[in-house]
């Protein structure tokens, strides 16, 4: 689901197609994602977190295949703040200063 909001951004840049940009389903489900998701899977940790269970449980890594059962993972970390940086970049074009700046500075959650 992270991907999706740094894909949005993405399309947007290279687009420049408006629609992207002001779509209020799709901006808030980039709102969403960030944070009511970010939330849910974090567990107070300030990063994204897999239950160790695989991938029908919640995995917290790309690779899905592993037989390593990760609570965190170095691509995951990096997805969240990628996706966190979209938003942050998203969101100031939308003129949510301190939406952006929470997810700039916090990267997302909270």
């Amino acid at each position: 689901m992270l991907e999706l909001v740094e894909t949005v951004l993405r399309l947007y840049r290279w687009t420049g197609d408006r629609t992207l940009f002001d779509d209020p389903v799709l901006w808030a489900f980039c709102r969403t994602t960030v944070t009511g998701f970010v939330d849910h899977r974090t567990a107070g940790s300030p990063v994204v977190r897999g239950t160790g269970g695989g991938i029908l449980d919640g995995t917290a890594s790309h690779h899905e295949l592993s037989e390593e059962r990760l609570v965190e993972a170095g691509d995951g970390i990096a997805t969240q703040d990628q996706a966190c940086l979209a938003a942050a970049e998203l969101a100031s074009a939308h003129e949510e200063h301190l939406f952006a700046t929470r997810c700039h500075g916090g990267r997302g959650g909270g």
